[in-house]
């Protein structure tokens, strides 16, 4: 007990000598730029080993040991797992994950648990490599907040810079798991951060870069949505594009609409396992009738991307038809339908 308290005193002396050098010798604003770059790593870091274990899961579920019948039952285990793990090991609500931060932020100071740089990453870890379909996004952009706002509060830094390098976290992860730096910093102004200055940017963008180094680094040059632009823009396809922005706006709301109506009835039951289990049953039967439900989306997306439509109606056991428009439409109208429910 003595010697563990020794080695505390010394890690605190250490640290204080380390914070009183650092305010003599290093301006706050060149400080914050410094950590941007730390910040940066670490979500990049994080991000690979998230994208990793997931591709790693999904592998091993789909090596051939079982029959592809079987893939229904993976969401259903992924999700009581899920449960498991969050309920009696992390004790605390998973939530919607960004909008956690945002009121950590505005009600809590920018702190946030120590606990959510690893608890996201290990609870969508194994929800979406057993066949949840969720996205990464939120869960490393609360991994990627969460590192932010420790080192942060480590290094003793005021609300402002905590609150910046909260949003350096969330751009650097975004960057790093879809190898976009642009995208991160865009997305941290309009979501995370939306009264930033400019003399915030530069540590965002920093931030960003930092992280889509290193993801790119350690997972190769392969762009998560990879496509070739083969048609030029036409001003008279403008009213087109006005309609597409208007369709998807109201899919957007009737997304949020239905989840939210679904969130609010499932959560009446208060048993979580008994909560778990029933979603994991519906999503099961959701990924029988629309295969594509199945995981977090991105090869739908690239399939559409790559003009293969086809592909989604590979493994259909009701539709065999492929090269029909109709059916092939009315297929990826359930998908849009059904999306809010298996997420919910």
């Amino acid at each position: 007990m003595l010697s563990v308290n020794f080695a505390d005193m010394i890690s605190r002396d250490f640290i204080s000598k380390l914070l009183i050098w650092r305010i003599k010798h290093i301006k706050s604003p060149t400080f914050v730029i410094i950590l941007s770059v730390v910040i940066g790593i670490l979500a990049g870091l994080a991000a690979v080993v998230l994208k990793g274990t997931v591709h790693y899961i999904q592998y091993f579920l789909k090596s051939g040991f079982l029959p592809n019948y079987t893939y229904f039952l993976y969401p259903l285990i992924g999700i009581v797992l899920t449960v498991i793990i969050s309920r009696y090991f992390f004790k605390e609500e998973l939530g919607h994950g960004i909008t956690d931060i945002i009121y950590s932020i505005s009600k809590k100071l920018s702190l946030v648990k120590q606990s959510k740089i690893y608890s996201r990453m290990i609870t969508s870890a194994v929800t979406v490599g057993f066949g949840g379909s969720v996205g990464l996004e939120a869960p490393i952009v609360v991994t990627g907040s969460a590192i932010g706002s420790n080192v942060s509060r480590f290094m003793h830094m005021n609300y402002n810079h905590r609150t910046l390098l909260v949003g350096c976290g969330a751009a650097a992860s975004i960057s790093a798991i879809f190898n976009s730096p642009i995208a991160g910093v865009i997305f941290c102004f309009e979501v995370i951060l939306t009264q930033i200055t400019i003399k915030g940017f530069i540590p965002l963008l920093i931030a960003s870069v930092s992280g889509s180094i290193v993801s790119l680094a350690l997972s190769g040059e392969e762009i998560l949505f990879s496509f070739d632009l083969k048609d030029t823009f036409k001003a008279s396809d403008t009213p087109y594009y006005i309609l597409l922005g208007v369709i998807c706006g109201f899919i957007s709301l009737y997304f949020t609409k239905v989840m939210y109506f679904i969130e609010h009835r499932i959560i009446k039951i208060k048993n979580y396992i008994g909560r778990g289990l029933l979603g994991g049953i519906l999503l099961g039967i959701i990924i029988i009738l629309l295969p594509p439900i199945y995981g977090e989306g991105y090869d739908t997306i690239k399939a559409l991307l790559n003009n293969n439509e086809s592909d989604l109606l590979a493994n259909n056991l009701f539709i065999s038809d492929s090269n029909n428009l109709i059916v092939f439409g009315i297929f990826l109208a359930g998908i849009v339908l059904i999306k809010p429910i298996a997420t919910a």
